[in-house]
């Protein structure tokens, strides 16, 4: 999670085969401090494929930036040509970025940013929203209104009190505490011009999350928002069991620990790893000397029921790690070059051990295989940042955008050969 973010040393890009996919480099642009990385497609430029960037240096009493680069597929060809377009320049810290769902304000090309960390005079941060009908730079409106220093980096968007219109779901955190939170969208009034009211679900989730529909005997399901909980090294899952899905009364609201007692849970996806048709938890873990990837599967009570881990990769064998064992956001999707596979390739950020990883799955159709062959596909001596997987020019081939932080770089690699 970019905890390393003073180890900032030289770069050594490289291609390699991992199974029968194989990574090339399009080449890379100049960034200054790449951290997360999103590709969207805008409303108004449909099928045209946008990268998104978050930027952030450890300089106190600075904002920092958010870049974008316009139609990706158009300077696929001369990657080391592209310039950034500032979308904004006022957030402290800016971490995770992505598009808000159109239905939330029933209006197209709004992107919310979490933002602060613990570094000294950035550690007071937000929801924000940024609003692209006007053009950029973009004003930044800050929804959350905590009345001390917090940091975000996640949000999401539901609506947690039945009125009709979706709320932002978030996890807050600083030194001493964390909370999983939700901030009501206001019933009155531009949303983009006020503060929104923040109700607390449950002490402990701290940096990343997902939301996701779990099926519970009987046929019917509860929404659960599964949580790493980084800082207190707990894999949680919280949900309600309200009639109608609603989360604005407390007594309803249940939350309990599915792992514990491997080091620091980082971040995590919903998705069938093992193609039994059941959905597992794919989750990374830090530890002090080196991280894993494990998968969890998910019982058929979620509530009650053990979910069963298993190891995907442990320490990365063969790859010297650089950094404190601490490997950042897996990705996981299926290529479009082979439609045949049912189980998903896998993308890991090393983080502060400076590679990218690629996992394949050894058997393909074997639900009973857990098995994952990985290797680096790139390797820094410093950071890399949250790495986006995308096929943005149509040729069934996903590209890789890959942040070097520590050497103000965003390459471009892709699969297609």
């Amino acid at each position: 999670m970019m905890i390393n973010l003073l180890l900032l040393v030289a770069l050594v890009p490289s291609a390699a085969l991992c199974q029968d996919l194989e990574a090339r480099t399009l080449g890379f642009f100049t960034v200054e401090y790449p951290a997360f990385t999103s590709v969207i497609d805008l409303a108004d430029t449909p099928g045209l494929y946008d990268l998104f960037v978050t930027t952030f240096e450890t300089q106190p009493n600075t904002t920092d930036e958010v870049y974008a680069v316009r139609d990706l597929a158009a300077k696929l060809d001369n990657v080391s040509a592209i310039t950034t377009e500032l979308v904004t320049d006022e957030i402290l810290y800016p971490n995770e970025i992505n598009l808000v769902p159109e239905e939330v304000f029933g209006t197209p090309d709004v992107l919310w940013v979490a933002s602060g960390f613990f570094v000294p005079t950035k550690n007071d941060g937000a929801v924000h929203l940024l609003s692209l009908q006007y053009g950029v730079p973009a004003t930044t409106v800050f929804v959350t209104d905590d009345p001390v220093p917090w940091y975000f980096h996640r949000a999401d968007f539901l609506d947690m009190n039945g009125d009709g219109l979706i709320d932002i779901v978030s996890a807050r955190c600083n030194v001493t505490n964390h909370a999983l939170m939700w901030y009501e969208h206001p019933s009155e009034g531009d949303p983009h011009k006020q503060i929104w009211k923040s109700h607390h679900i449950v002490d402990g989730p701290d940096i990343f999350f997902r939301i996701h529909e779990l099926p519970v005997p009987g046929g019917s399901t509860r929404t659960a928002i599964i949580s790493t909980q980084y800082f207190t090294q707990l894999l949680t899952v919280t949900w309600t069991e309200d009639e109608n899905g609603l989360w604005n009364d407390p007594s309803k609201i249940y939350h309990r620990v599915i792992d514990k007692d491997r080091g620091n849970y980082f971040d995590l996806e919903v998705v069938d790893l093992n193609a039994d048709g059941n959905l597992d938890l794919l989750v990374s873990v830090n530890r002090q000397s080196n991280g894993s990837l494990m998968a969890f599967e998910i019982p058929a009570d979620f509530r009650v029921d053990e979910y069963k881990p298993h190891t995907l990769g442990d320490g990365f064998d063969g790859v010297p790690l650089q950094g404190s064992g601490s490997p950042g956001s897996p990705v996981s999707f299926y290529p479009k070059s082979k439609p045949s596979y049912v189980k998903p390739e896998i993308i890991l950020s090393g983080d502060d051990d400076g590679n990218v990883y690629l996992f394949t799955a050894e058997d393909d159709k074997d639900p009973s295989n857990w098995n994952y062959a990985y290797d680096s596909i790139f390797a820094a001596e410093g950071i890399v940042g949250t790495v986006s997987v995308k096929d943005v020019d149509g040729d069934n081939y996903e590209e890789l955008f890959i942040p070097a932080y520590s050497q103000d770089e965003l390459h471009i690699m892709t699969f297609a050969p």
